[in-house]
């Protein structure tokens, strides 16, 4: 199984943690702020150029108005039926995850003829 990268991580945190949809917030907001200070601060200075720095002040606003998009909460799954059919189901869920769990990922190898 691979293992998860620093980003899907991030992710997980942001949709499963308490109080993840503010750190979500912070962490594209506070990437769009400092975009946007080495923006104005780099032009003030003279270290970029009009064009690079109205292009950095652009993208400081995208990452700023990304932090303001809403975001919708996954739903959880609905209960399994009572009695034989929800056995039945139990046991197919359980089945499916036990196949996921050994799935390495990878596709079977080529079928070779001759």
């Amino acid at each position: 199984m691979p293992r998860e990268s620093w980003f899907g991580k991030l992710l997980r945190h942001f949709h499963t943690h308490p109080k993840g949809r503010l750190h979500e917030f912070l962490f594209w907001a506070a990437i769009g702020v400092v975009l946007g200070v080495v923006a104005v601060l780099g032009f003030t200075q003279g270290w970029l150029s009009t064009p690079l720095s109205l292009m950095l002040a652009v993208i400081a606003l995208c990452f700023v108005g990304w932090a303001f998009l809403p975001r919708a909460k996954t739903k959880a799954p609905p209960p399994l039926p009572q009695g034989k059919r929800g056995e039945i189901a139990r046991n197919v869920r359980a089945a499916k995850a036990e196949r996921k769990k050994k799935d390495d990922g990878l596709p079977p190898p080529p079928i070779r003829r001759g």
